[in-house]
C-alpha cells in the first residue's frame, strides 16, 4: 500500500491542486515513508496493536485533515479488534468513526465515497475476502472513486468551489482507492501462494 501511494504522489498532488490546496500527494507520501521506516519495528505486533501503531504513525506524519481521518480509521479499527470484534466489523466501525470525526457522509465527495461502500460490502455482504470478493471490491473502489468526479463537494477546501468542484476526482477518494486496491492485490498474492503450497 505504501509503495503504491508513493508511486502515485504526483497524481494525488495534481488532483488536490485542482480542488484543494495541493498538498495531499506530499502528505500521503510523507506518511507512507514513515510507515515503511517503522514497519520492521512492528512485525511482532498482533493485529490490534499493529493497527494502533499504524494509526499513531499516520496521525504524526500525515498533515491536515487526511492525517486525522486516516489515523482515526486505523486507531478505531485496532481498538475494535482488541475488543474482540471480527476484522470486518472492526473496519466498518473504523469507517463510521471517520464519518463522525469529519462530520461527513457518503456523497459528500470525500474518502468516504470509497471507504463506505468497501466497508459495507465486506461487513454485510461477505465475511471472507476470497479471490472473487477481492476482485469485486477492487472494482468497487475504482468505480466509486471515479464517481466522485460527478459529485458536488460538501466538505473540506473543495466545498468552497461550489459547482466548480464538479468534474474533478476527490484526492482523498483516490488515495483510499489506491490503498485498498494495493491491499487487495497483496491479499490475492498471499491467497495464490497458499493455494500453490
Amino acid at each position: 500500500m505504501c509503495h503504491e501511494l508513493l508511486a502515485h504522489q504526483d497524481l494525488l498532488t495534481q488532483l488536490d491542486v485542482e480542488i484543494g490546496d495541493g498538498d495531499h500527494g506530499f502528505n500521503i507520501s510523507r506518511g507512507a515513508e514513515a510507515v515503511l521506516e517503522a514497519l520492521p519495528q512492528w512485525r511482532h505486533l498482533m493485529d490490534g496493536a499493529f493497527l494502533k501503531a499504524l494509526g499513531e504513525c499516520v496521525l504524526k506524519h500525515i498533515g491536515g485533515a487526511s492525517g486525522a481521518l486516516y489515523g482515526t480509521l486505523f486507531l478505531t479499527w485496532g481498538k475494535a479488534v482488541n475488543q474482540g470484534k471480527p476484522i470486518d466489523e472492526a473496519f466498518y466501525l473504523g469507517v463510521v468513526s471517520v464519518e463522525r470525526r469529519g462530520k461527513s457522509a457518503l456523497g459528500d465527495k470525500t474518502m468516504l465515497d470509497v471507504l463506505v461502500p468497501f466497508a459495507a460490502y465486506w461487513h454485510f455482504d461477505t465475511k471472507a475476502l476470497g479471490v472473487e470478493a477481492l476482485t469485486i471490491v477492487q472494482h468497487l473502489a475504482e468505480t466509486h472513486c471515479e464517481n466522485t468526479k460527478h459529485l458536488l463537494a460538501k466538505k473540506g477546501r473543495a466545498a468552497y468551489l461550489g459547482e466548480r468542484s464538479v468534474g474533478h476526482i476527490d484526492p482523498g477518494a483516490c488515495s483510499s482507492m489506491l490503498a485498498l486496491k494495493a491491499a487487495m492485490n497483496g491479499m490475492m498474492e498471499m491467497t495464490n501462494l497458499e493455494q500453490s503450497d
